[in-house]
């Protein structure tokens, strides 16, 4: 009887801190821009929501999931905010779009000049589960090479693996400065289709809390914290996104 219980008084504990709203922090292990202090550092992404729970007095614990896992996370648990996601017709009734983090372009990259005429022969590289995969095949690219991360991918690019990879310029410039290679060497075609990254969050993430991120986002947009912290991470270019967050 006694640890019947002490069983109960935990399960009970359990659904109380589940039903405290909590806010989890899922990174979709997708890093953007690193910053000099290297490997521990959160990257682009991560700085800039860490920074607006800062200012909100929200503890901000960033959890690492490969890109599918993190999508099932926020889709699946209420209190889940995951990023950086990109904001796609596929995925738009799928989650609430909370802030805008920065823009990118797919691009193919290789080690080789790209012909688009000899594409439809080669294997191309793309993040399992991403939408990339979903607009490779649209594109009628047969030979798909999927990879866990965008790390993985460049690493496959470099060994042969494949010859194409494809990608967001932006991820793309991250991993390869990331990894310590010269951008010069690799060739980027141009933008094949333009999007915005995100913080997503639940269709059911509470819509106070989430009037209070965009917010505090919008307040950080204003007073210029948003513009240092891309500036720290040599992101202005690609994240100018100083609008307004819908």
């Amino acid at each position: 009887m006694f640890r019947f219980a002490i069983l109960l008084l935990l399960v009970s504990g359990a659904a109380v801190a589940a039903q405290s709203g909590e806010t989890r922090f899922v990174v979709a292990n997708l890093q953007y821009f690193s910053a000099p202090g290297g490997r521990g550092d959160v990257g682009y992404a991560g700085a800039v929501v860490q920074a607006v729970a800062q200012r909100m007095h929200i503890a901000c614990r960033l959890e690492v999931q490969p890109l599918n896992r993190a999508l099932a996370s926020a889709r699946r648990d209420d209190n889940t905010l995951t990023f950086p996601v990109a904001r796609t017709p596929e995925r738009e009734a799928a989650f609430q779009w909370l802030l805008p983090l920065m823009e990118d372009d797919y691009v193919l990259v290789s080690t080789q000049p790209i012909s688009a005429r000899a594409l439809s022969g080669q294997t191309i590289g793309v993040v399992r589960g991403s939408m990339l995969l979903d607009f490779a095949a649209r594109q009628g690219y047969v030979h798909i090479d999927q990879s866990t991360d965008e790390a993985e991918n460049l690493r496959k690019l470099m060994a042969g693996r494949f010859h194409v990879w494809l990608t967001g310029r932006t991820r793309a410039l991250a991993q390869i400065r990331r990894q310590g290679l010269d951008v010069g060497q690799f060739h980027f075609s141009g933008p094949l289709r333009h999007f915005v990254i995100y913080v997503a969050a639940s269709r059911r993430f509470d819509a106070g809390q989430a009037r209070r991120w965009r917010q505090t986002y919008a307040a950080m947009q204003a007073d210029g914290s948003l513009r240092a912290i891309r500036r720290r991470y040599g992101a202005e270019e690609t994240a100018a996104l100083d609008a307004p967050a819908p």
